[in-house]
């Protein structure tokens, strides 16, 4: 009986042992991910000396390269990235695969996605009894049926890496827009309203991105088009891709629409993706948000700042002036885009005047205390003369007490020969 006790607790042992070593495995595959970089001598005469050079993902720092595959990490200073580098000699038509391990930088943890869908959720309670809690509520489905859809599209593409990429960092800008329309009650209230406005106008405009085959006798395969949308369109404000990929430029910082397509000879495609022109505007509450320069310029008035606030005051102003006319002149589609590009450009140069203006303010403020200083320091004695005035005190105050002390024996003396008059004359009477 000991005995069967024994094996069933040894095999109870090793049951633990694989089932936690298999977990392990698991979840240590599913923080990693795997690419594959391919050497190859493609000629059919001579062996040849193959140099390899494989950028990694900007996402990627040296301690992310969990297994190089026996290839060196190498950091270029220039594009500020790292790189696998290696150096190997093929036959003619012969070819070496490496298998990288990376860590999974390309995942939006579930954590994230929970946090963002509760703090929606609490945003919309303190709404309730409110004018506001319909729109709300629409706002509310709208961002939480968005974050279903970035985990659902990350899960569907976890196997294919260079995808994987590209959808994160669409992802990760989705995430922070909708975490800037909720981190505040007042934030989420206001988009709130401005979603609602745009369901019920329901208003678009047309991207047009056109393909053309300028062959008469020969068809084209596999043609990619790439086209970059406008400055500040992001995903949520586009209706339908119509087969594209929007994919995320990091250093453009810009979203583009991607596409392969087969053309016959002389054939163009069209396609016409639908933007929302709530989008394309920038509204007059954010705008009257901005001219805040009545906050700043008194502060500068009778300084040496007064004429250049002044004239940063006027510019400003007239930035928005500018926006406003753009916006209510633009007609075409063409129009409307131009006139957003140009509007964000002037938006940049008001916040930055408005960064000037505060600096002003600082400046304004910190020579006031320096003049004050001024003035105190100017009023104040040097070493030498500060020590004549404790001395000369010392002395004055030695001579009062001097004073002062005599005067006290002097009255003190007084009275003591008053009270030895007094005794002598009681004696006489007895």
């Amino acid at each position: 009986m000991k005995k069967k006790l024994t094996y069933l607790y040894l095999i109870l042992s090793i049951s633990s042992s694989i089932f936690l070593f298999m977990q392990t495995v698991k979840a240590w595959a599913e923080e990693t991910t795997s690419m594959s970089v391919v050497a190859a001598n493609v000629t059919d005469e001579k062996r040849e000396k193959i140099f390899i050079r494989q950028d990694l993902p900007d996402e990627i720092a040296k301690e992310d390269v969990l297994d190089p595959g026996g290839l060196e990490i190498r950091y270029d200073e220039e594009k500020s990235i790292y790189y696998l580098y290696t150096e190997v000699d093929l036959e003619p038509q012969a070819s070496k695969k490496f298998k990288v391990v990376l860590r999974d930088k390309w995942k939006v943890p579930q954590t994230e996605a929970s946090f963002l869908k509760d703090q929606v959720d609490q945003r919309l309670e303190a709404l309730k009894g409110k004018e506001s809690y319909g729109a709300g509520q629409m706002l509310r489905n709208a961002v939480v049926s968005q974050i279903d859809e970035i985990m659902a599209e990350e899960e569907a593409n976890k196997g294919n890496i260079q995808k994987k990429i590209d959808l994160y960092r669409v992802h990760i800008r989705k995430l922070n827009e909708i975490r800037q329309k909720i981190s505040i009650q007042d934030d989420f209230t206001r988009e709130a309203q401005r979603f609602v406005d745009g369901q019920k106008t329901g208003k678009f405009i047309k991207f047009t991105i056109e393909a053309e085959n300028s062959s008469e006798n020969e068809s084209a395969e596999n043609v990619e088009i790439t086209r970059y949308l406008p400055e500040g369109v992001t995903p949520d404000q586009i209706n339908d891709l119509k087969g594209f990929e929007m994919k995320y430029d990091r250093e453009k910082s810009l979203y583009f629409l991607t596409n392969t397509v087969n053309l016959k000879p002389l054939e163009v495609k069209k396609f016409e993706i639908l933007i929302s022109q709530d989008s394309l505007i920038i509204s007059d509450m954010k705008l009257d948000e901005l001219q805040t320069t009545e906050t700043f310029t008194p502060k500068l008035a009778g300084t040496g700042y007064e004429k250049e606030g002044a004239y940063l005051s006027l510019e400003i102003k007239k930035l928005i002036d500018e926006i406003k006319n753009t916006q209510k002149n633009s007609v075409t589609a063409e129009d409307k885009i131009a006139a957003y590009t140009a509007n964000l450009r002037r938006l940049d140069t008001i916040k930055e005047n408005l960064e000037k203006l505060r600096r002003l303010v600082e400046a304004a403020d910190k020579a006031k205390a320096k003049k004050l200083t001024e003035i105190i320091k100017t009023v104040t004695p040097d070493v030498a003369t500060t020590w004549k005035i404790i001395y000369a005190t010392i002395a004055f105050l030695t001579v009062i007490s001097v004073f002062f002390y005599f005067l006290w024996w002097g009255q003190a003396k007084a009275k003591q020969n008053q009270k030895f008059e007094d005794v002598k004359i009681t004696g006489k009477e007895k």
